[in-house]
């Protein structure tokens, strides 16, 4: 898991940290630069088992997510703002196991006294949520790969699940993991190796749901006949013009600003008033 840290700052971070602080330069030999390294090495190890240690005891009270208390306060608020921005998502069921779910809200700009703000190209993306079984288990893929690349579900998947349940959630994530893993003699220990082994073999497979989660998916069916089931299926107060954009937007392979979508869809309507005219 990356956590988005798409770029090499990490590293020059850590570069920069054992030339300043712990002095390795050309001026020692490698046998005495290697011993810093890894007595700074040591050091770190030990600073972060103490750190997630002292995690056990804390927890985000005020948070509503259910086990909040089992998982890093850092990962319980990435959860947050993932499950609190569902709600400025739209979606649509497209077949039996696809969804789409876009959101064309972009931030305006301040005091934007010359205009730029409808010029400016902030392409718009609609993100397609799959439902796939590995044997018993079952996933949620999403394009935007956030499971894959943080190990905590997406906005896209929680517009879908509407919920969340502990096995969602990546075990390096869980207090415990830091603290117990690789630990001697420790029951716990093995458990989470297990899991690691298990993450690892399905490593892009998306989001792990139980079968709960799974019927959540498709409560928006809750009450249709199989002979009621025509796709789109659209969810909560999407309109069938929402529906028309993010089409529009996935057959131009996400290339569209919101520019030129308010555009192409006014032309759309005029030719359509002038046909019925």
């Amino acid at each position: 898991m990356t956590f988005d840290a798409m770029t090499t700052s990490p590293v020059e971070s850590m570069n920069s940290h054992m030339k300043k602080f712990y002095k390795v330069n050309g001026k020692n030999s490698i046998s005495r630069s290697v011993q810093i390294m890894t007595e700074g090495a040591d050091e770190r190890v030990d600073n972060i088992l103490k750190k997630s240690q002292r995690e056990l005891q804390m927890s985000v009270i005020g948070s509503k997510l259910p086990d909040a208390h089992l998982f890093s306060r850092k990962c319980v608020f990435m959860l947050h703002y993932q499950f609190d921005i569902r709600k400025k998502h739209k979606c649509a069921m497209i077949a039996d196991h696809s969804w789409l779910v876009w959101n064309f809200e972009v931030p305006s700009f301040e005091r934007d006294k010359y205009g730029l703000e409808e010029s400016f190209p902030r392409f718009l993306n609609v993100f397609q949520v799959n439902l796939v079984a590995i044997g018993n288990q079952s996933f949620l893929q999403c394009d935007c790969r956030l499971y894959t690349r943080c190990g905590i579900p997406c906005c896209h998947v929680f517009k879908v699940t509407d919920t969340l349940s502990r096995e969602m959630i990546a075990i390096q994530h869980w207090k415990a993991f830091p603290v117990y893993y690789g630990s001697d003699n420790s029951n716990l220990s093995k458990s989470l190796m297990r899991k690691v082994i298990w993450q690892e073999s399905n490593e892009c497979s998306g989001t792990p749901i139980s079968s709960s989660i799974k019927k959540n998916c498709y409560r928006m069916l809750s009450g249709k006949l199989s002979s009621e089931m025509i796709y789109p299926i659209l969810c909560d107060d999407v309109t069938s013009l929402d529906y028309r954009k993010a089409n529009y937007v996935v057959s131009t392979k996400n290339t569209v600003t919101m520019k030129q979508l308010n555009e192409h869809f006014s032309l759309v309507t005029q030719e359509v008033g002038e046909t019925s005219t």
